[in-house]
């Protein structure tokens, strides 16, 4: 999920590189104009908020995505200077989650040093860019559209100018699809990922198989029209979700991949996606210092250290199984007075395991099977962590059906269908100082509980 918010922002942010310093009398003649004073320039300050509306389904599950973003930016290229001060605010399933961070950036022995700081890490992270800022800011105005591409009915200037901020200004709107510009954005996006790091063959794999043609942009200027520099901008972006999801289809085949060429199905739309640059102000601007706090206390991103499981590795770790499995493979599990005695079905591995309980899943990560006891609650608590499991799927819409408690060999079972058509099913056997239970998530609304019943033996103490 993060992946796809820094995809969405990094779209975001480069549709207005390319179009914060575009260059439109008539509305032609302006855009021209535009892009020659926009060349002059290479200080900036303003501000930029974005409000956007995301959401997901995965194979018949959706969920949704608000985003908020506040930012002071400030950026000098001749004196190789940045800052930005940014608050987010994201609301997913109903929780609301608020961040800040601070970049500052210098240029250092013609390289670009960042000091990031965000609220939650509290902590400095120093990163080093190879490419300076002027290097950057000039291979940008080499991806800026250029005037004479931008079809004439794709402008329109208004007959009324408007006062912003004490200026007179030209209104000048652009509506354009990303027909005209797909290859220039891809270029500008693969450019913007790679000063984030180097990208890896995901990435790239999604960035190549984008197609930006989808997207449509309406973009809104105030022009002063003394300089003809914007002192205002408002857009809206439409299709991105499109564009999200032609990104995500390698991604997605690796995923049915790994879940047996299972149809993985994953919709996203972006209904909402405005952004707005205000208090724009050029040429004679301040940016902020880097913090002598930052130089000193940073860390090096160089120096963290990121854990991976191996892919062959991947959900089992062996260093989780406490409980060890026995000379023939079987494992004890034990809680109060009762023991019990579990052997994994054929094709099942272990992947956390103590003394009360053990989960396994099968080859192809699909199927997930689990035994324990449980000591700390009453069969009426224990029953009623079901009910709470059905509503908070309803909640969410996740619920399709779910079975009544039903008596099966002497254990009592239910089970819970998500609309997705997976299933989770419970077994469970009152003992005398705690409740034996099995459980299993699986691949459609049918499970086979026989299996989970052969491979329990009880033993006496």
């Amino acid at each position: 999920m993060k992946k796809i918010v820094a995809l969405s922002l990094c779209l975001i942010m480069v549709l207005g590189l390319l179009s914060g310093c575009e260059k439109a009398m008539d509305a032609k003649t302006l855009l021209q104009k535009m892009e020659e004073a926009g060349k002059n320039q290479t200080a900036m300050s303003g501000k930029m908020s974005m409000e956007m509306d995301m959401s997901m389904g995965i194979t018949g599950i959706t969920m949704t995505i608000g985003m908020d973003m506040n930012m002071d930016m400030a950026v000098d290229v001749e004196a190789g200077k940045l800052f930005a001060d940014m608050d987010v605010t994201m609301e997913l399933l109903g929780q609301t989650e608020e961040e800040s961070m601070q970049l500052y950036g210098v240029r250092e022995n013609d390289e670009m040093v960042m000091y990031a700081y965000e609220d939650t890490a509290e902590t400095w992270i120093k990163t080093t860019q190879t490419q300076n800022l002027t290097e950057q800011y000039e291979q940008m105005l080499v991806l800026q559209l250029d005037p004479a591409d931008v079809p004439e009915e794709c402008l329109s200037l208004a007959k009324a100018k408007e006062i912003v901020d004490g200026k007179t200004c030209y209104v000048l709107t652009m509506d354009m699809d990303g027909t005209y510009f797909n290859e220039m954005m891809k270029a500008a996006m693969q450019m913007s990922m790679g000063e984030m790091g180097e990208m890896d063959e995901e990435s790239m794999a999604m960035l190549e198989n984008a197609d930006l043609s989808a997207l449509n942009m309406t973009m809104v200027y105030y022009v002063d029209t003394k300089t003809f520099i914007p002192v205002q901008m408002t857009g809206e972006i439409l299709g991105m979700g499109d564009v999200l999801n032609s990104m995500m289809a390698p991604m997605l085949a690796e995923a049915g991949g790994l879940m047996g060429d299972a149809d993985v199905e994953v919709k996203i739309d972006v209904p909402v996606c405005k952004i707005t640059l205000t208090d724009v102000v050029y040429g004679d601007v301040e940016v902020p210092d880097v913090p002598q706090e930052a130089i000193d206390n940073a860390i090096d991103a160089d120096s963290l250290e990121y854990f991976e499981i191996p892919d062959d590795e991947l959900l089992v770790d062996d260093s989780m199984l406490t409980n060890p499995a026995q000379p023939d493979g079987s494992y004890l599990l034990s809680a109060g007075s009762g023991t019990i005695r579990v052997v994994l079905p054929e094709g099942y591995t272990p992947v956390e395991s103590e003394a009360d309980f053990l989960t396994s899943t099968d080859a192809t990560y699909t199927s997930f099977l689990g035994y324990g006891l449980v000591a700390d609650m009453t069969l009426d608590e224990f029953k009623s962590s079901f009910q709470e499991e059905i509503d908070w799927a309803k909640e969410y819409e996740y619920y399709k059906s779910h079975t009544d408690v039903t008596d099966l060999d002497g254990y009592q079972y239910m089970s819970l269908i998500y609309n997705d058509n997976t299933s989770v099913w419970f077994l469970w056997k009152e003992l005398d100082d705690c409740i034996f239970v099995m459980s299993a998530e699986v691949e459609g609304e049918t499970c086979d509980l026989t299996a989970l019943l052969s491979a329990v033996e009880f033993v006496a103490e």
